[in-house]
């Protein structure tokens, strides 16, 4: 059986490893959100994914992303988020990504 002091210092271990675990949430830090990431590129080729990043960051343009993609799928066009991107880590254009994406902004 432990004793108070052990089962003490056990509990505040644990809870120190979740706080550092989940960014700090526990300990007051401010977590760090996907929706908070500002987007990285300077260059943009569309106006309106400029606006979505300016708007909400990387959140705004996955969400904008999100709905050419809805649109393009239902003027029945294969599309995925690979389409345009060759990383979804860190959201590098495939060649051809400004035009296949003005062409489904277009439709």
């Amino acid at each position: 059986m432990l004793s108070r002091q052990r089962f003490a210092t056990t509990a505040l271990s644990f809870a120190a490893v979740a706080a550092i675990g989940l960014g700090g949430a526990f300990m007051g830090a401010p977590a760090q959100a996907e929706e908070g990431e500002a987007c990285t590129t300077k260059k943009f080729s569309s106006s309106k994914v400029e606006k979505a990043c300016k708007d909400g960051g990387r959140a705004g343009a996955k969400t904008y992303m999100k709905a050419v993609l809805k649109k393009g799928k239902a003027a029945g066009e294969e599309l995925s988020c690979k389409t345009c991107h060759s990383s979804l880590k860190t959201f590098a254009l495939a060649p051809g990504a400004a035009d296949n994406l003005k062409r489904i902004e277009a439709l």
